[in-house]
């Protein structure tokens, strides 16, 4: 079974042969062809015209898909590498800031993007931190290592300033876990009205949909039984209370803006806390430091006085790891803006070929070949003496290329040899489109009993010298009737064309 190639994949010849070969039994029942559908082909219908046409509208709605694919696939790895960006930095106390959370195609963006490291209760750009510890390492490598008995009295001064610092970090951390839960149980209240409200509205919302279906508003005032439709006056509140209820679209529009409001709220909340988590992991990170360098120093004032400072060491070799920690933090940033870079490139491409796609859904070159087929039909039609209604007002459909009067799809309101007569100027409107415009029609159009429902003899004639003229453009119309031999000779007997008269069955029996 061959196949042709088609915008979405392939057609099968059964596909493709009704829109040039009509017959009998099941072609002359649909416009624009009695298409199979077992084949398991979306919109096969749509699909076979578009290939006849050689339509650009399929192709450029698969365009459109791949790229906004594409563009999501951009837009993922864009927040994943942010999140390995905030992963990293938060190892190191630090957080990114400028960066663009959503993927952008101007790169110049990326450029404010900096790391910011916690200094006590303020945050300050990692550069500036480096610059001042490459300082600090220089001053320490440049003097000589002091002993115990030198730095004893500047130890003692150092531990008792740590042991305050320790005492205030700590009360700072406090306050800042005291807040989490505060902001903790606030989001857990704010979840949970969320969850709320968005029940309310889907039951709201539930309420429109029966009552758009059943036509009518019922009374929602709670006043009467539902089922025995007896009064209620056995309730707290008045009756007078209850009828001023408010309409189902105003408590759908007031549950949503109540919807947006909070979840605006519990952004902000979200924020917060991972700000205030991002305060405390670096709090955390200091005073473990700080820990750390009252261990030192409380060891250094026992120890021998001609030792050297333990302490001195400590702060040098601690000194160069958070020296090197961060660098290699402001290295793997600056690869990261670096990916995102290479991502706003292919954004900006995108985007550009995005662009480059016609605002319409058809092209100029569809719109011209729908146009012109529109035309031929209405030409076809009245030629044929279609009378149902006014030929002028007939046109293809842009959605289904199907013919449509005013934007609706012409069915049941043509009498049955009307339809039949629309068929012939739609089959052939395909076969002489292929001369005017580049399409994949074949050239040839076969009708096989085309005189469907008695249509008039006159319009058969019309028909065959329409068909007629299909050999001056190096095309074919091949005709199959039992219409009477005396009537067939007198149609054909002016028009240009190749008579084979078979008596009885084509096909016979040979035994």
């Amino acid at each position: 079974m061959r196949r042709y190639d088609a915008p979405d994949g392939k057609l099968y010849l059964e596909t493709i042969f009704p829109l040039f070969w009509v017959e009998q039994k099941a072609g002359w029942s649909s416009i624009p062809a009695a298409i199979p559908t077992y084949l398991r082909i979306r919109d096969v219908h749509k699909r076979a015209v578009e290939f006849i046409l050689d339509l650009d509208v399929h192709k450029l709605e698969l365009q459109r898909q791949r790229l906004a694919e594409h563009l999501a696939t951009n837009e993922r790895e864009w927040r994943l590498r942010l999140d390995e960006i905030e992963r990293l930095m938060r190892r190191n106390g630090c957080k990114s800031d400028g960066l663009p959370l959503k993927q952008t195609s101007l790169k110049d963006d990326l450029n404010r993007g900096q790391i910011l490291v916690a200094d006590r209760e303020k945050w300050i750009p990692l550069r500036d931190m480096l610059s001042g510890l490459r300082r600090r390492v220089f001053e320490l490598t440049s003097l000589p290592i002091p002993t115990v008995g030198e730095a004893a009295q500047d130890t003692a001064l150092e531990l008792d300033h740590l042991i305050k610092e320790v005492d205030v970090l700590n009360a700072r951390r406090i306050a800042h876990h005291n807040a989490k839960s505060l902001k903790e149980t606030d989001i857990g209240s704010l979840e949970r009205r969320i969850k709320s409200l968005a029940e309310d509205l889907q039951k709201n919302q539930d309420v429109q949909k029966l009552q758009r279906f059943a036509g009518t508003v019922s009374d929602l005032s709670p006043d009467r039984c539902p089922t025995c439709e007896q009064s209620l006056h056995d309730i707290l509140l008045a009756q007078d209370a209850l009828t001023a209820v408010m309409p189902i679209e105003d408590n759908i529009r007031y549950l949503r803006s109540e919807l947006k409001m909070f979840e605006n709220i519990l952004k902000r909340e979200t924020e917060s806390i991972q700000a205030i988590n991002n305060a405390t992991s670096s709090m955390d990170r200091e005073l473990s430091e700080l820990y750390d360098r009252i261990r030192t120093l409380r060891t250094d004032l026992i120890s021998p006085n001609i030792s050297p400072s333990l302490a001195a060491v400590e702060e040098r070799v601690r000194i160069e790891n958070r020296l090197k920690d961060l660098q290699e933090a402001q290295t793997a940033f600056d690869e990261s803006v670096d990916h995102l870079r290479s991502l706003a490139d292919v954004c900006e491409s995108l985007l550009k070929l995005q662009a480059a796609l016609p605002s319409d859904k058809l092209s100029k070159s569809d719109t011209q070949k729908l146009s012109w087929l529109s035309a031929a039909i209405r030409v076809l039609a009245r030629e044929f003496n279609f009378t149902t209604f006014n030929p002028s007002e007939i046109s293809v459909s842009e959605d289904t290329y199907r013919p449509q009067k005013e934007g609706f799809e012409i069915g049941f309101e043509t009498s049955a040899s009307d339809a039949i007569r629309l068929k012939w100027a739609y089959q052939l409107g395909l076969l002489e489109l292929e001369a005017a415009e580049r399409t994949n029609h074949p050239g040839i159009l076969i009708f096989d009993e085309p005189r469907q429902q008695s249509s008039a003899k006159v319009s058969f004639e019309g028909l065959l010298k329409r068909a007629a003229q299909a050999k001056e453009r190096g095309q074919q119309v091949i005709f199959s009737t039992s219409e009477e031999l005396e009537n067939l000779e007198r149609l054909t007997a002016t028009l240009d064309c190749t008579r084979l008269f078979f008596d009885g069955y084509i096909v016979k029996s040979i035994s």
